[in-house]
């Protein structure tokens, strides 16, 4: 009986070792389609993340949103809660980002879609559409204003020499 029980407190022993391996918490399930994930989220953007998801941050990331699917950069610039997407973010890399709006901020979708640009596939890209790309945008809208200035200042200067060339030949 007693090298029964010890032959069986060896076995346990053995299989503690191999049962002590990392584990998580939480397991996903495969990700809802894109056009699912897109329905069911206030935001989906490509950007650059600007600092990555540490502590330091409360796993805040605040992203330049270069391609806007849905929603609005505003609510963006506030950044977005990334602690749950249990991702690692790292600044200066572009991220598929897919987040709903709970407890008033942004929060990652938990298990969903989101990722490092260069891991979606073409097949998730040509399912995206065609999004607002907005940095092209932004640079189109303050071309047209530097070129809106420069004419009004051309003009200013153009009418004001008109004025005092007028004034000095009555004299």
């Amino acid at each position: 009986m007693r090298k029964f029980i010890l032959a069986l407190f060896v076995i346990c022993l053995m299989f503690s070792f191999k049962l002590n391996e990392p584990v998580s918490a939480l397991s996903c399930a495969h990700p809802k389609s894109i056009k699912e994930e897109i329905a069911n989220s206030a935001v989906v953007f490509m950007g650059t993340a600007l600092n990555s998801n540490t502590v330091k941050y409360d796993f805040t990331v605040v992203f330049s949103v270069k391609t806007l699917w849905k929603g609005s950069t505003d609510i963006i610039e506030n950044g977005i809660s990334v602690g749950n997407m249990w991702k690692e973010i790292k600044a200066g890399q572009d991220y598929l980002i897919f987040a709903s709006q709970r407890e008033g901020h942004l929060e990652a979708n938990i298990c969903g879609n989101s990722k490092d640009w260069s891991e979606v596939s073409q097949k998730q890209i040509n399912e995206l559409d065609t999004g607002k790309p907005i940095i092209e945008q932004s640079l189109k809208n303050r071309n047209q204003l530097y070129w809106f200035m420069f004419g009004f200042l051309i003009i200013a200067i153009g009418g004001y020499l008109l004025i005092r060339y007028y004034r000095f030949r009555r004299m």
